[in-house]
């Protein structure tokens, strides 16, 4: 079908649900691969189906979706809530995930992951158990991985994280949760790297996008950072990235770009009086200052 006249954009998918369909695509490029059969446009609609309670639509997908596709479908769900931070929704998915298919890697990989963000005192114990279960499984590697960094086991991690993309033949997730994890330790040069590994293996990736050109920032890799923002289709742009767009250009002196980027973001409703205020210096480096005070004004009453 066709929304928007983007091709392959399913109608049933409202612009509203971009972010969760970024977040549940990463997901799926990656889990998808593992099960024939099902492309990547029916996980993605089934997933979001199913994550909220659309039954009636996930059976009509049923027909495209093997029996072992739909016995691992809870605990992908449970991934895809892990992923967008809903850790309590995961876990109640994870219980149902386990209770139908206990034997399902993908949920007891999720559970791991998911104990292990509550600093659960059984994380290590489950994460061991998950490995032991599956030890080639990417998954389970980064499931484990996550258990120690909770536990305060950087150098075990690490070495799990980096066998994970081994073991993942260089998909793009595990290069982002080991991105992640060399972030959250200032490791920011390293960490642009793995985001950038990720970016190469899945253009399409806003979330991944917006987290390289944010270390980028960090580094004052301010071109990376532009590069970065700029592959992301404009129609999938939205007000926090044109602000961002417009804060690096403006760094950067490039004035007229920095004033379109701020125009834009107000355009997607992200009115806020800081994008004014900075709206204002930009026009008034151009020599436009009656605008400039206009938006002065704008910024400080809201």
């Amino acid at each position: 079908r066709q929304q928007d006249g983007h091709e392959g954009e399913e109608a049933c998918v409202t612009p509203g649900e971009l972010g969760r369909r970024t977040a549940a695509e990463e997901v799926l490029a990656t889990f998808s691969t593992d099960r024939p059969g099902a492309d990547r446009q029916t996980w993605l609609l089934a997933v979001l189906f199913a994550e909220r309670g659309a039954i009636d639509e996930v059976r009509a997908l049923a027909t495209r979706l093997s029996a072992q596709d739909l016995a691992h479908l809870p605990g992908l769900i449970a991934w895809y809530q892990l992923l967008v931070g809903r850790n309590e929704d995961a876990l109640r998915s994870i219980q149902l995930a386990i209770h139908a298919h206990p034997d399902d890697v993908y949920a007891a990989s999720a559970h791991a992951a998911a104990m292990a963000s509550r600093s659960d005192r059984e994380t290590m114990a489950r994460g061991q158990r998950v490995l032991a279960a599956a030890p080639e499984s990417w998954y389970a590697l980064a499931a484990a991985a996550r258990c120690h960094e909770i536990s305060g086991g950087a150098e075990a991690a690490e070495a799990l994280y980096r066998q994970a993309i081994i073991a993942s033949d260089r998909r793009p997730w595990p290069h982002v949760l080991l991105a992640r994890f060399l972030e959250s330790c200032g490791r920011h040069q390293e960490a642009e790297a793995q985001y950038q590994e990720a970016i190469q293996r899945d253009q399409g990736s806003i979330a991944n996008r917006l987290a390289l050109a944010k270390v980028a920032e960090k580094l004052g890799h301010n071109q990376l950072a532009v590069a970065s923002l700029q592959g992301i289709e404009p129609v999938r742009r939205d007000g926090e990235i044109h602000d961002r767009l417009g804060r690096l250009h403006q760094t950067m002196g490039d004035w007229a770009a920095a004033e379109r980027e701020y125009r834009a973001a107000i355009g997607s409703g992200e009115d806020g009086g800081n994008i004014q205020l900075r709206l204002a210096d930009v026009l008034e480096q151009l020599g436009r200052a009656d605008e400039s005070q206009r938006h002065r004004a704008r910024g400080l009453i809201l």
